[in-house]
């Protein structure tokens, strides 16, 4: 991520060790980058029941500390695409 001005962060919501894990490449990424603009993306609701609240709540628990946007996305699917390509956008022409 040399370089980098904007950043998502995906992960797994089927496999907890791929959310812990977030914390650290988030402050691998910002101790390279310092504090750029990040969205949280947790891929796979295709594998899980609605509601999401459970998952929802852990991710927005993560971000707020950073001040990040979150998405929970199947890339199987392809819900909650069209929103992460919003959101990644509003942060472009915010930010870039």
């Amino acid at each position: 991520f040399k370089g980098a001005r904007l950043a998502i962060a995906v992960f797994d919501i089927s496999s907890r060790f791929t959310m812990d894990r977030l914390h650290e490449w988030i402050r691998h990424l910002y101790e390279s980058e310092g504090k750029i603009p990040l969205v949280v993306v947790g891929n796979k609701i295709d594998l899980l029941t609605p509601p999401f609240d459970e998952v929802e709540k852990e991710m927005k628990r993560l971000a707020e500390p950073y001040g990040m946007e979150t998405q929970l996305i199947s890339a199987k699917t392809g819900v909650g695409i069209e929103m992460l390509d919003y959101k990644f956008m509003q942060l472009v022409e915010k930010f870039a």
